[in-house]
């Protein structure tokens, strides 16, 4: 690609961390040398706020009058991105991930500025390709791949595409398969992903029921023949679980890859997937009699499915996507009782029969599935990213069974078990839990609605999440005693709910 004709220079804003003088001023070498060398309009901070000036406001508008974003990543400012920091003073000039989801990643270039071996970015950009001026001895080279960018001014031009040297040969062989069943069939889930987006960003309904299509029968087919291969063994500890029953839940990654991608499109027709939910309980052809481990592997499939679409939807700031999934309603299959809606399906939240109805060994194979399927990674950002999205949808399940306790409770109605879904998530490391809480909180005004809609009185949410803190965190306790042995805090990151909903909340108020 040629660069641009226009005699308009681009408008590029530098989002970066005050954090010494010195980077301070290696950043407005770098805003000069763009702007001297390479005909690059910059917006620096340093250049343009003087005292009385609204910093946030300044920030908020560069970023989004600016053609591109060069997001300088020191260690400081990738941590405070992923904090979510932004709200008051110069920390306003990072960018944080609800700001990246709202205008595209596009738009955003991280470059690296760091002293560890492999650089690190803020969670909202972790795929993009970067450039790195770690090194002073290689800023020229880099300063001009920069500029190359921001100008999209490729240095190599993509060659004209020559003749087919075999387009009038003989056809030897005839092809093995169909045409539209080898254009459905992939070999990665990668693949399976891209090609489910492009399609759904067509708005081509009949090649992405195809893709569909052949996802579903081939994961059912594949299901049936593990069990068939695998049914007369069986695990000798209950620990052996999880990893005996991965490679049959991995049977059905290419279907759940194939609606991530229509989730993650730009045509809202294709984000509702829960009609893959009864295909992935009834597998055509499946045998219900048997090992009851065996039997209900459908179910372990959709709890792995649910708790990734889940994690998904959350991770874009989707709560509405993980509210339909979570209300979904499932009847159960054997009693025939009145239908219950999915967080309420012990089961299928964490409790499977395939994993002995052990919630622990249900977290326990959530995070294999988080750390062994990289292609969830590209998806979700980094493996950190994508436990952490399992862990936000599963503290919002916490919410949403609050909730229900809630209303029953107004109503009068008897007590139930008040825990329906595990509070396994206390378990992930800091690292992960802080990105976790920074999804979690991304959408305040969706609890907000959440509790007008079901009538719980606000002035009263804090003294029934007090309770409902306290019911979890003796969940925690009697499953975890050994590991939270005298400790206060259990883990739970989502403690804080009702001061972030609470209407002091935006004010400028100072104790």
């Amino acid at each position: 690609m040629s660069a641009e004709s226009s005699p308009e220079p681009p408008i590029v804003f530098i989002s970066y961390s005050h954090d010494t003088d010195a980077h301070k001023e290696w950043v407005r070498e770098l805003a000069t040398a763009l702007r001297d060398s390479y005909g690059i309009d910059v917006i620096l901070d340093q250049w343009e706020i003087g005292p009385g000036d609204d910093v946030p406001k300044f920030m908020e508008q560069s970023v989004r009058r600016a053609r591109r974003v060069v997001m300088v990543c020191t260690e400081p400012y990738v941590r405070k991105a992923d904090d979510g920091k932004g709200g008051a003073g110069y920390e306003a000039m990072v960018v944080t991930g609800e700001l990246v989801a709202d205008l595209g990643t596009k738009k955003f270039i991280p470059i690296t500025r760091q002293t560890g071996d492999k650089p690190t970015l803020p969670a909202c950009v972790s795929t993009r390709f970067y450039v790195d001026f770690s090194s002073d001895s290689l800023f020229d080279k880099n300063l001009e791949e920069l500029a190359r960018d921001i100008h999209q001014a490729r240095k190599f031009e993509k060659p004209p595409i020559g003749p087919n040297p075999f387009l009038n040969e003989p056809k030897a062989v005839a092809a093995l398969t169909p045409a539209k069943e080898a254009d459905a069939d992939f070999s990665t889930e990668a693949e399976a992903y891209r090609r489910s987006i492009d399609l759904a960003d067509q708005g081509d309904f009949a090649k992405w029921r195809e893709l569909i299509h052949h996802a579903k029968t081939a994961s059912a087919s594949a299901l049936l023949s593990w069990r068939s291969g695998n049914q007369h063994k069986h695990p000798q500890q209950a620990t052996e679980f999880p990893d005996f029953f991965f490679p049959a839940v991995a049977t059905y990654a290419n279907l759940f890859a194939v609606a991530f991608g229509a989730f993650a499109s730009k045509d809202q027709r294709f984000h509702n997937q829960l009609s893959i939910i009864d295909t992935i309980r009834n597998p055509k052809g499946w045998d219900w009699e048997g090992t009851l481990i065996f039997v209900e592997l459908p179910d372990l499939v959709l709890f792995t499915y649910q708790a990734l679409m889940g994690g998904f939807a959350i991770s874009r700031h989707n709560f509405e996507a993980a509210l339909s999934l979570a209300g979904t309603s499932l009847e159960d299959r054997y009693s025939r009782r009145n239908a219950r809606p999915l967080f309420k399906s012990t089961k299928l939240m964490g409790w499977p029969e395939s994993l002995h109805q052990d919630c622990t060994l249900g977290w326990t194979f959530l995070m294999k599935a988080a750390t062994e399927w990289q292609w969830l990674h590209a998806i979700f950002g980094s493996e950190e990213d994508t436990k952490a999205a399992i862990a936000a949808y599963y503290a919002f399940l916490n919410t949403l069974d609050c909730v229900s306790s809630i209303k029953a409770a107004m109503a009068g109605k008897p007590k139930e078990r008040e825990i329906t879904v595990p509070v396994c998530f206390v378990m992930i490391d800091d690292d992960v839990k802080r990105r976790a809480t920074t999804m979690f909180f991304s959408d305040p005004a969706f609890f907000s609605d959440l509790l007008k809609d079901n009538a719980v009185p606000t002035d009263e949410l804090a003294r029934y999440w007090e309770h409902w803190m306290t019911a979890s965190g003796h969940w925690v306790a009697e499953v975890y005693q050994t590991r939270f042995w005298g400790r206060r805090d259990p883990g739970l990151f989502h403690a804080e709910l009702p001061r972030a909903l609470s209407p002091a909340q935006g004010k400028k108020l100072i104790d």
